[in-house]
């Protein structure tokens, strides 16, 4: 039995964080598929009872075949990524204690209920899921539990290839019935037991186990992205044996048994967490033992308190501080010089303004685009960033947020280039004419980013003398009327699960999805491009479909504005290794399998 311990040493409240991640829950689906669950052959699985619904049938046979029938096999189009892969963990020295400071403890042991950020990364380190993403660049996916992968040609169906000899925490091995488990318990969870990071697991249509090593998903439509989805920090598989007795859910410490590199040994809630290294994990770092290299981690929960987690950090009490407010990282990496390193992460979503395409003013495409074109992103980048950094701490985004791979070519667009700023107002001028844009309202939080942030639209919109009134409200009043079309205008921002540019087509520009608001339809022509995307595996072919994309939401379509997105900060002393500061780093980084100690 593990040791609890009661005294209180931090606390804090999370308003801030809770504000910024309480949007990106989940998109909403257009339908909402049940898997059917069913094994062809696996001798080894047979239950005692009859399953209850929405679980497995296992069907014993004498004998079972890895390859599917001939009506099912799929053609391969996508295994294992080549890039990436081999790198994606590296040998340091082995041993040593981390001592990481973090911003918040999750409301929930259970990780898997909860939205937010910090949820991955206060647990995250026990568990495995079937893929992950590459802790090197934060948007490969590379093998977990599953060693290899394959689509079929029409993206509708992967086969996933399962590690053998896997033990969970408590010794049992991992089977193919905890896979399945799972992955029931994130598409039609138990009662009460939310899973709002669910996703793109919605479009699983069956789950068909080939034998005791052998998967196969069978997806609702093409989608060749689901392989991001399969790497999500969030969709981690869990030991049937352990869970289902506690009705679904994991709200006790001492049913945090995993898969994962560190296994829970101690904490105090809300304060901190101590993991000593799983001695059976199934990666074997290069010189021959098991992953991680680490003996020990302490993850220290400060808050809101970011002062105490500076004061932990300056006097060496804590290794590593994540994330931080950019303007207190700056002034720690002016104090401690060469001894740290101050690194910026992308945090993959975006600040932006929805256009209400089912009334005028905006039904009309000339009005949208001269809204589009008077806006100045790198200005409100400017405005909006901490005094004193080297380079805005707020980025000018695209439509895709973070995660477009062409997002360093945005400040050459139309709205954009400072060196295009006259002839995008001038033209912005006559096409305000041509409809009779002369004002409009526009609807936003309280909060100082927000009203900031219109502000300085207001300001750029009388350059072409367009008035615009701003309406100001609580956030969430905000949004319900947004939701329900009472607006113009309407600026908010939003996250995602991981940087995907599909994940950001299905949260909000896909009539339905939650973020969508209203908006003007999609024109045939990008749904086309977005069909062909549905099908292609992750790599330049893809990215070259998202550009065309991205030129017809720009020229054709305009559904909304991209306008910022505030990326966080991470600071570390020079001795922390592997601990890059990637995309979304909260959760790629939850794992450190490899993070090692140079001292």
């Amino acid at each position: 039995m593990k040791r609890v311990w009661v005294l209180r040493v931090l606390a804090g409240v999370l308003v801030l964080v809770l504000l910024a991640v309480v949007a990106c829950a989940k998109a909403t689906p257009t339908s909402t598929p049940k898997p059917t669950a069913t094994a062809t052959a696996v001798p080894t699985a047979t239950p005692t009872a009859t399953p209850k619904p929405g679980e497995p049938t296992w069907t014993p046979m004498p004998t079972w075949t890895s390859v599917p029938t001939a009506t099912s096999k799929p053609t391969p189009t996508a295994t294992k990524p080549a890039a990436g892969t081999p790198d994606a963990f590296t040998m340091g020295k082995r041993g040593g204690h981390l001592k990481q400071g973090v911003v918040g403890f999750a409301a929930k042991w259970d990780l898997t209920q909860l939205a937010v950020w910090y949820s991955t990364e206060a647990v995250g380190k026990a568990y495995s899921g079937l893929l992950q993403f590459s802790p090197r660049d934060g948007l490969t996916p590379i093998p977990d539990l599953a060693e290899s992968w394959e689509f079929s040609a029409a993206a509708d169906s992967v086969i996933l290839t399962i590690r053998e000899g896997v033990k969970w925490h408590d010794g049992k091995p991992l089977t193919m019935e905890d896979i399945v488990y799972s992955l029931n318990r994130w598409i039609d969870p138990p009662s009460a037991v939310p899973q709002p990071r669910v996703g793109g697991f919605l479009a699983i249509e069956e789950i068909k186990p080939l034998g005791e090593h052998t998967l196969q998903i069978n997806l609702t439509a093409p989608k060749a992205d689901f392989v991001l989805d399969l790497a999500d920090g969030w969709h981690i598989i869990v030991p049937k044996h352990v869970v289902e007795p506690a009705g679904g859910a994991i709200n006790d410490p001492e049913l945090i048994i995993g898969t994962g590199p560190f296994v829970l040994k101690d904490w105090e809630r809300d304060s901190w967490t101590r993991w000593e290294a799983n001695p059976d994990y199934f990666l074997k770092a290069p010189d021959g033992d098991p992953y991680p290299l680490l003996d020990e981690i302490t993850t220290i929960h400060f808050g809101a308190d970011e002062d105490a987690m500076k004061g932990a950090f300056m006097t060496g009490q804590i290794d590593i501080a994540s994330p931080m407010n950019a303007g207190k990282a700056w002034g720690i990496k002016q104090d401690l010089g060469d001894k740290v390193v101050f690194e910026e992460w992308r945090s993959p979503g975006l600040g932006f303004g929805s256009f209400n395409g089912e009334k005028p003013p905006f039904d009309e495409f000339k009005a949208r685009k001269a809204v589009h074109l008077v806006i100045d992103r790198i200005q409100l980048a400017e405005i909006l960033s901490v005094p004193g950094l080297p380079a805005p701490n707020q980025k000018p985004v695209s439509f895709f947020g973070t995660a477009d791979p062409f997002l360093d070519e945005v400040v050459t667009y139309p709205g954009y280039n400072p060196d295009t700023r006259e002839q995008d107002l001038a033209e912005a001028k006559r096409l305000a004419e041509e409809v009779g844009l002369k004002e409009f309202e526009l609807l936003t939080g309280h909060t100082s980013t927000y009203v900031n942030e219109a502000q300085l639209i207001k300001q750029q919109m009388e350059e072409i003398g367009i008035t615009v009134t701003i309406k100001s409200m609580d956030t969430t009043a905000a949004r319900s009327l947004a939701l329900a079309g009472d607006f113009v205008f309407h600026t908010e921002s939003r996250a995602v699960a991981y940087p995907n540019p599909l994940s950001f087509v299905d949260q909000m520009y896909m009539p339905g999805a939650g973020s969508f608001s209203h908006g003007p339809l999609p024109p045939q022509n990008w749904l086309d491009v977005l069909a062909e995307a549905r099908i292609t595996p992750p790599g330049s072919k893809l990215n070259d479909m998202i550009k065309e994309m991205d030129r017809i939401m720009r020229e054709e379509w305009i559904p909304k504005i991209a306008t910022t997105r505030s990326n966080e900060y991470k600071m570390a002393y020079l001795y922390v290794k592997n601990m890059d500061g990637i995309p979304a780093f909260k959760f790629n980084q939850c794992k450190q399998i490899d993070a090692w100690l140079d001292k």
